[in-house]
């Protein structure tokens, strides 16, 4: 009897303390064909958008590429990227998130054709209980720093776990 109890509390000790590790897709966006990871890919506005979700540990990552679809100069203020969790709550940025070499992070203009990746992770809390937050279950991403001729460009994207 107390083995089955040890045994069942350390299971259950182990289990807690893995990483999740789910993945999100993206509503209403296409597939793109990419063995080495999942993406989506949509067009809004003129501007391309391929995104990939994840949450790892504590964090909803968001690797996004823009590309300039539309007539003439995009301007991109890529800081004012937010991520809104299913209960309408603004997630934290995590301060200090090193972006990878070769990402530019400040306002880009981009002309036509030519794109900007950016990465943000926000802060996650990814279990309610035993179970997955369901706070997580779909994360909608603003992108309020775009603009056209000094004309504002609205894109928001939904995630959805899978």
């Amino acid at each position: 009897m107390t083995r089955t109890v040890v045994l069942l509390v350390g299971s259950l000790l182990l289990t807690a303390g893995c990483d999740p590790g789910w993945r999100y897709r993206v509503l209403g966006a296409q597939m793109v064909d990419d063995p080495s990871r999942t993406r989506y890919a949509l067009e809004s506005h003129g501007v391309g958008a391929t995104v990939r979700g994840w949450l790892f540990s504590a964090d909803v990552s968001i690797d996004l590429e823009l590309t300039n679809r539309g007539p003439g100069p995009l301007y991109i203020d890529t800081s004012l990227l937010r991520a809104v969790d299913a209960r309408g709550s603004n997630l934290r940025m995590i301060e200090g998130y090193r972006v990878p070499e070769g990402i530019r992070t400040m306002p880009v203009i981009l002309n036509v054709g030519e794109s900007s990746r950016v990465q943000r992770a926000f802060a996650a809390s990814p279990f309610s209980g035993l179970r997955r937050n369901p706070d997580l279950k779909v994360i909608t991403l603003f992108i309020d720093g775009m603009t056209r001729a000094g004309q504002p460009i609205p894109l928001q994207v939904t995630l959805e776990w899978e």
